[in-house]
């Protein structure tokens, strides 16, 4: 009984394992691709009508600002990695921006460059620690080096997390602020 009560927890922490990577793996490549079901992700969407060189209604993902097109993300040609949510970066203009995105353009500049590292960091702590999860079934000492890959995995990742929706709820305060709609 002990031995099916053991063998059932691993397979419920390799799946936890499996599903946290593929999930990091999701926010890393969201705004990458126009593909189902990456195509759906974004972190703020907002009503950017009449700033220069910006569509109707804008979603920041961390590879571009894309233009909503039905329920979808259309993102451009001039993807780039650790996109920051900063219209005045983005849009190269600061006409019509709401004045938070120009007072405070470092906060939302940095937050957002940063948790797209620390995305990444995270993904390869726990990716390492998913591949190698299976070597602990046979030597304790595995344990101990999934167990501390892990936790600074999950470290990284709490960070991320923070510093994105930070981020994402500035941004939808600073549009909403100026009667703006931003989700």
């Amino acid at each position: 009984m002990a031995s099916i009560f053991r063998s059932l927890l691993r397979l419920i922490t390799l799946l936890f394992f499996a599903g946290n990577t593929l999930l990091l793996i999701l926010i890393i490549i969201s705004g990458a691709t126009n593909n189902f079901p990456v195509d759906r992700f974004y972190w703020v969407q907002a009503d950017t009508q009449g700033i220069a060189n910006a569509s109707d209604i804008t979603r920041w993902t961390v590879w571009g600002a894309c233009q909503k097109s039905g329920d979808v993300n259309r993102c451009g040609t001039d993807l780039s990695p650790a996109y920051p949510i900063s219209p005045v970066d983005n849009f190269g203009t600061t006409t019509d921006v709401p004045e938070p995105f120009i007072s405070n353009r470092d906060s939302f500049y940095y937050l957002t460059r940063f948790s797209f590292c620390f995305f990444w960091i995270s993904l390869a702590f726990i990716g390492i620690s998913f591949l190698i999860y299976v070597g602990t079934w046979c030597s304790y000492g595995f344990a101990k080096v999934v167990w501390m890959l892990t936790a600074v995995g999950c470290l990284f990742n709490v960070t991320a997390v923070v510093l994105q929706t930070a981020a994402s709820v500035m941004a939808r305060n600073a549009f909403s602020d100026a009667d703006r709609e931003a989700s």
